[in-house]
């Protein structure tokens, strides 16, 4: 297949006019004015945008479906996700009672075993919840948090903690380091976030192993000259990729580039954290 007349990204710019053809599913050619083989598809997309698929690591629902629903609901996700291109995601929890808890991230699991033949990748799930500050709780429900442990997140995983990708937790908990330095050992990604922590707490966790923080600025301390927290540890500390909704409402135009700033393309990573009116018509939900 040749994919032509598109604008596509190459190094630290778009370029337009470009031609790009695709065998076995694999790029084999890009370049402009690139001429069809006999028998080729031609698509020409006009001078739209071609781009890699989305990997979205914190989205919670799609089109009336929530993680939280179950194997069902994660489904439902995967299909509507990859029609409006996204490649690959991690279905999102958040704060609820053990037993639904573990019903979700087993419905994650299901379908990480078994994927949709037409959907987005489901690399695993993305544990928002529970060993979060509850003074920073945002939407998330106080009175299913509590402190980190293992064995805590062992039940809650039914003891597979390889269907977990990503924990938010809080840093500043008791029993942090502890938990953050065995899920690290047994893969699971650490990210920072529903905290009141320290730039110095967060530099700690960094050190123990925590990698990413979840929507930076977001349910964490103001950034300040005097006090910078973990919004300002995660601009400086390489250690972090930074989570950002770029939405035009979680966060100023101008915080989004300073946060693009400070990481670079590497480490600075945009996310959705949507809900169930994600892809619904204009109304109120």
């Amino acid at each position: 297949m040749l994919l032509r007349n598109a604008v596509i990204p190459m190094g630290n710019e778009f370029v337009s006019g470009m031609c790009v053809r695709l065998e076995n599913g694999c790029i084999a050619e890009i370049g402009k004015d690139l001429a069809a083989i006999a028998g080729e598809t031609v698509v020409d997309f006009g001078g739209d945008y071609l781009l890699p698929g989305f990997v979205d690591v914190h989205t919670h629902a799609y089109m009336g479906r929530d993680t939280m629903q179950g194997e069902e609901a994660v489904r439902h996700m995967s299909r509507g996700l990859y029609d409006v291109g996204v490649a690959a995601f991690l279905p999102t929890t958040m704060s609820a009672f053990v037993d639904e808890t573990r019903a979700a991230v087993a419905g994650v699991r299901a379908v990480m075993n078994q994927p949709e033949a037409r959907g987005a990748c489901v690399l695993g799930a993305h544990m928002e919840a529970p060993f979060l500050n509850a003074a920073k709780c945002g939407a998330q429900r106080p009175e299913c948090l509590c402190d980190p442990s293992w064995e805590a997140f062992l039940d809650m995983v039914d003891g597979d903690p390889a269907a977990v990708k990503i924990m938010t937790m809080a840093p500043e908990l008791p029993g942090a380091e502890a938990f953050i330095r065995q899920a690290t050992e047994a893969g699971v990604n650490i990210s920072l976030g529903h905290t009141a922590a320290s730039a110095e707490n967060a530099h700690s966790a960094a050190s123990w192993g925590a990698n990413h923080v979840t929507h930076t600025f977001n349910a964490q301390p103001a950034l300040h000259h005097r006090e910078p927290g973990l919004t300002g540890a995660t601009l400086v500390d390489d250690r972090l990729y930074a989570e950002f909704i770029s939405d035009g409402v979680h966060l100023h135009d101008d915080i989004v580039k300073l946060i693009c700033r400070a990481k670079g393309a590497q480490r600075a990573v945009a996310i959705t954290d949507a809900m169930e009116a994600a892809g619904m018509p204009d109304g109120e939900y």
